[in-house]
């Protein structure tokens, strides 16, 4: 290419095609102190297309299925490790083959265990079910209606045991947990 030592500052060449960019500041890269390295100038159009890509570190998709070349890094900064579309778990993989699969027991925030019935129609939009009200149903033989409510006697959320179950309806539970002095709900 064209010696840039003999060209006035005002003018410049791209180091990789060789035009001439008057007036113009052209791209390059910086070295470990943040300061620009001199030797390296090109234009826009050749530092998108061809020099840019170059300084951007690749691995190589994880998938298993493909040797392809991509970016250690996603648009968001974060470590890449499959090419967009080859994650094989992501969304594909259902119920107990799943990698984020806890069982068909669960535990809520409040302290109830919970089962996985998908078809019952208390169910979540996850399709879990409060399993004291899955055993008062199998005993009564029924649904039970959404007004309808069932006790802990011994306030033990976790013991679903028949015996210490007992259907209420709304105000009965609440006389249930109201303390006698205050008046107030437990």
């Amino acid at each position: 290419m064209v010696e840039e030592d003999s060209i006035s500052e005002n003018i410049k060449f791209c180091k990789h095609c060789g035009t001439v960019k008057p007036g113009l500041t052209l791209k390059g890269y910086e070295n470990w102190f943040g300061r620009k390295q001199t030797g390296y100038r090109y234009c826009k159009s050749c530092w998108g297309k061809y020099i840019k890509p170059t300084l951007v570190k690749k691995i190589r998709c994880q998938c298993g299925e493909c040797e392809d070349l991509i970016p250690a890094t996603n648009k968001m900064g974060r470590p890449a490790k499959y090419k967009h579309g080859h994650n094989p778990t992501l969304y594909t993989e259902k119920g107990e083959k799943h990698p984020h699969w806890i069982g068909d027991i669960d535990i809520n925030v409040h302290g109830y265990r919970m089962r996985r019935k998908p078809n019952h129609p208390a169910a979540t939009k996850r399709g879990w079910v409060l399993e004291h009200r899955l055993i008062m149903e199998e005993y009564l033989g029924r649904y039970l209606l959404p007004k309808e409510l069932v006790h802990h006697i011994n306030e033990d959320k976790l013991d679903n045991r028949l015996e210490n179950l007992k259907l209420v309806s709304r105000p009965e539970h609440t006389d249930i947990h109201r303390d006698s002095k205050t008046g107030r709900i437990k």
